[in-house]
């Protein structure tokens, strides 16, 4: 069985560069929370409705603006707090 030998430096610098590409992109796509008060976007805004928006409104801007200030539903699970408990002591 043969072992893999790393990638030449050379090979391997295409692949950095498109990683940084999208890197970038990707932080570009999110804006701030201020800027997204602006826009009328809630910070508990999670990235579904904006699939629902879309499908009801067909306004492109408007959708892209939405996704650049959504949270992932898993991300926004994580982050909620708990509006309740209950705490039993047992004697």
């Amino acid at each position: 069985m043969r072992g893999h030998s790393p990638l030449p430096l050379q090979s391997s610098l295409p692949v950095l560069a498109c990683l940084l590409v999208l890197a970038a992109t990707h932080m570009q796509m999110h804006v701030n929370a201020n800027e997204c008060g602006a826009l009328g976007f809630s910070d508990a805004l999670v990235c579904g409705d904006c699939t629902k928006l879309d499908a009801a409104v067909k306004d492109e801007q408007l959708t892209k603006e939405c996704n650049s200030c959504c949270t992932s539903e898993n991300a926004a699970a994580e982050q909620a707090p708990y509006v309740s408990g209950v705490l039993t002591a047992c004697s």
